[in-house]
């Protein structure tokens, strides 16, 4: 049974509940005010500063202007900002389609860069006042010049292109507008390869990409190319710094190389998984892009999630036969293969994982009376 009962509070208690009621309502009140002062910094904090470096990261115009609608590429610095940034400027552009575009051809003695939308105000304004324009190949300067939007750079210094001073005949280039380097949207555009016009038979691949600080453009051809300096060379890579493209210097040439360029890479292997335990050697069955470029004139070594995958076998110009034996241990990790040349050893490293798995039984079947067998 239960008794309600009523409760009267005397004034000076009322009094008492009142105030506090107040002071913990203001409390709460402030607390939440401090709360969302502090939300709204991070927001600005957040909003501001992560857009001002997301956008300087872009390189190009293209790349900046279809990255982020809040970005701006500064045609004449050559540098994207936050749009909130740009105060004023007439070299300014804020769409993908009036970015300048560039297009380099070569031959023995002269450079030529057409620049597309050069009609667009922004372009054609920044090409034609007063333009100060040159090119730098290999930190030599020469001189540069503009005409109905075709940059021409004449180029014949022949001491640059000896096998003393620069033995894989690769140059790193740049169109330089008012003292700031042109940011070409395919980063390839900056390297000339000599060998390019004057063995039209040559049979090569090249590759680009960027990693630890440095960027690395490699050319490997085949020696019944007809192209003997191209073919003889041991180390075809060459490699500088990202951000001041220097040429890479140090006492000791890089051992080796792991190539992450989509031009060679591995695609894909058949089997993906193997049981760990087997009485019997497997054969493994290796996809790779422009193989021969790497597998000529060097031995050949691949490992499966650290496992020696041996007798690797050239069946064609992009596949790798190797067989795999007895394995202890439950594995997986990618697939590697290396290729040691003369001085040094190139690697490549599947994204996808090769898994040695332990067979489990989970069900049986009893039309067919088998056991499922799923991996472990």
């Amino acid at each position: 049974m239960f008794v309600r009962r009523r409760y009267i509070m005397t004034l000076s208690e009322y009094n008492w509940n009142h105030s506090h009621i107040n002071g913990l309502v203001f409390v709460i009140l402030l607390l939440t005010s401090s709360v969302e002062i502090i939300a709204d910094n991070v927001n600005i904090t957040e909003g501001g500063s992560s857009q001002e470096i997301n956008c300087t990261l872009y390189r190009s115009c293209t790349q900046c202007t279809d990255a982020h609608s809040g970005c701006s590429w500064l045609i004449e610095k050559q540098i994207c900002l936050d749009s909130n940034q740009i105060l004023s400027g007439k070299f300014i552009v804020d769409t993908k389609e009036l970015c300048p575009a560039y297009a380099v051809t070569y031959d023995d003695y002269s450079l030529q860069v057409t620049v597309s939308n050069i009609e667009a105000k922004s372009v054609k304004t920044f090409f034609n006042v007063n333009p100060n324009i040159g090119c730098e190949i290999e930190n030599a300067t020469y001189n540069a010049s503009i005409n109905n939007g075709v940059i021409t750079c004449n180029w014949a210094d022949k001491k640059q292109r000896t096998t003393k001073t620069n033995p894989l005949f690769i140059f790193y280039f740049s169109i330089v507008v008012n003292n700031v380097r042109l940011q070409f949207d395919n980063p390839r555009d900056h390297y000339i390869s000599y060998h390019g016009w004057t063995c039209p038979k040559e049979n090569c691949t090249i590759s680009f990409w960027e990693s630890d600080s440095r960027k690395y453009y490699c050319k490997w051809c085949l020696k019944n190319d007809g192209c003997k300096t191209t073919a003889e060379q041991p180390n075809s890579c060459d490699i500088r710094y990202a951000i001041n493209n220097e040429k890479w210097k140090d006492d000791a040439p890089l051992s080796k190389i792991e190539v992450r360029s989509p031009e060679v890479a591995i695609e894909s292997f058949e089997p993906d998984v193997l049981m760990y335990q087997r009485n019997t050697s497997s054969v493994v069955s290796i996809t790779v892009k422009n193989h021969r470029f790497l597998a000529e004139g060097r031995s050949t070594t691949v490992t499966l999630a650290g496992q020696s995958c041996d007798n690797p076998v050239t069946v064609d110009d992009q596949t790798v036969n190797c067989t795999v034996g007895y394995l202890k241990d439950i594995k997986e990790g990618p697939v590697v293969i290396e290729y040691a040349g003369i001085t040094s050893v190139l690697i490549l490293k599947s994204a996808q994982k090769f898994r040695f798995i332990d067979p489990r039984l989970t069900d049986v079947n009893p039309t067919c009376v088998l056991p499922r067998v799923e991996p472990g």
